[in-house]
């Protein structure tokens, strides 16, 4: 599977399962890539390769860990971990790199353009998902104003796009400044508590 930018999502081997570690199928939205330097530009699907198997450590998928699964790593095993990336699909909303370095921002012009590879990854991806967490509250306000997303008044909106509705929410994005995984975890489990719900309801 391959979106229209070019960029791999990564699809954990257990996405599909009903017993995966979450009990069903979650995609996790994150914004964007940037460039160390000029060309160098490592896929999603490769850093989280190297994290499950403990290759390499990156803050931003151990963050994502341990808001939706409320454990702290350290005190997690690898196999833990592993189990947990098994579960989930990862994609970027932004298809290509936003420049060189950290704290780039997407322009207008990106984020438009990406509505269409955003919805050709969601039409591509089998099973559909039945819950989506977004990273980011600026991507959220994106997705809301590109009718992506439909929001709600009690923080758990509804994706409208692609082949089926969903329930979404956001976060605030892992990496920016003082985030707080035991604060945004009781977000992200009350998106899995509504999908759990609904998938029992015969709904999702």
């Amino acid at each position: 599977m391959v979106s229209a930018g070019g960029f791999l999502p990564w699809i954990g081997s257990q996405y599909g399962n009903s017993n995966n570690l979450l009990g069903l199928r979650l995609l996790v939205l994150g914004e964007s890539v940037y460039e160390r330097k000029p060309g160098a530009l490592t896929p999603d699907c490769v850093r989280i390769s190297c994290n499950v198997t403990g290759e390499k450590a990156h803050r931003l998928y151990t963050l994502l860990y341990q808001t939706v699964t409320n454990q702290r790593k350290r005190r997690s095993s690898l196999e833990n971990f592993r189990d947990f990336y098994d579960s989930i699909a990862f994609c970027n909303y932004v298809q290509r790199p936003v420049g060189q370095g950290p704290r780039r921002r997407p322009t207008v012009e990106m984020w438009v353009e990406s509505r269409g590879p955003f919805v050709e990854v969601l039409d591509q991806l089998e099973p559909h998902p039945q819950a989506l967490l977004v990273c980011g509250k600026e991507l959220w306000k994106w997705l809301v104003r590109l009718e992506l997303v439909a929001p709600s008044a009690g923080g758990v909106g509804r994706l409208v796009a692609g082949r089926q509705p969903c329930f979404a929410t956001f976060v605030n994005h892992p990496s920016s400044p003082g985030f707080s995984w035991k604060k945004w975890h009781a977000r992200a489990a009350e998106l899995l508590q509504a999908t759990r719900a609904s998938v029992e309801g015969g709904l999702g």
